[in-house]
């Protein structure tokens, strides 16, 4: 275990198979001096994606895209072997340290550490916590008047629909198109124009392929919509595709 505590220049940030550091880095805005502190098993490509992604769910890509990698410094705080157990108990202290995780009112740490790999982005707590922060529910209500699909709602905050769908279920809702209430036509809520409305709404034929192309299994996909296999199915007929398997 060997402390740095050093700036990374521009070199060292181009990920590559020479420049692999493990262990726990800071970030830091040069403009504003708001910080980050974060683990990686490779910080070089860490620091990448968090410029090549700027997603709206992270404070700090958020802050990247705004002022733009040029103006960050990268640090290596601490090289540590692959041990799960140590980059989540130092970074745990070193959020304390710098206390870059206070009620989320100034630095960008969005939890106070120590989730270990894969945690923030897989569990549906995290996933939660991050739509609240763009504005909950009255933010989705809002996205979705505006004519927003499900499917442009999972890229823009970057997340998978089951975690998506246990927010909105957590919250009282059985999927986005509950958000604003189900579509009805003149001839009734369970007329076909009606159901399929609702696929409509979760981004149609493209979202459908999308999942299945993430291995998603279409009993998953029909609960996540909030339709039934019936309609479903009627609605690849009516788009040209004679069943789900010819659906690629």
């Amino acid at each position: 275990m060997t402390y740095y505590g050093v700036k990374l220049n521009s070199k060292q940030l181009i990920p590559s198979r020479n420049n692999i550091i493990s262990g726990i880095y800071l970030v830091k805005n040069n403009i504003t001096r708001q910080l980050y502190v974060g683990q990686s098993n490779d910080i070089a490509r860490r620091w990448y994606e968090h410029c090549k992604n700027s997603r709206n769910k992270f404070r700090l890509d958020r802050a990247i895209k705004k002022y733009k990698p040029d103006n960050f410094s990268v640090y290596v705080l601490l090289v540590l072997p692959e041990v799960k157990e140590l980059y989540d108990k130092y970074e745990k202290f070193y959020i304390d340290f710098f206390g870059t995780y206070d009620n989320n009112t100034f630095h960008y740490n969005m939890t106070p550490g120590g989730e270990g790999f894969g945690f923030k982005e897989d569990h549906p707590n995290y996933k939660g916590k991050l739509i609240d922060d763009v504005g909950g529910i009255e933010y989705l209500k809002k996205s979705k008047a505006s004519g927003k699909s499900l499917e442009d709602m999972l890229n823009e905050l970057n997340m998978n629909d089951k975690a998506f769908y246990n927010y909105l279920k957590s919250h009282g809702y059985s999927g986005w198109h509950d958000l604003t209430g189900k579509r009805e036509s003149s001839l009734g809520k369970n007329h076909f124009n009606c159901k399929w409305q609702i696929i409509d709404d979760a981004g149609g034929i493209d979202f459908i392929k999308s999942c299945k192309s993430k291995g998603m299994l279409k009993k998953d996909i029909i609960e996540d919509i909030g339709t039934t296999i019936f309609v479903f199915d009627n609605y690849l007929k009516n788009h040209g595709f004679k069943s789900w398997r010819s659906l690629n």
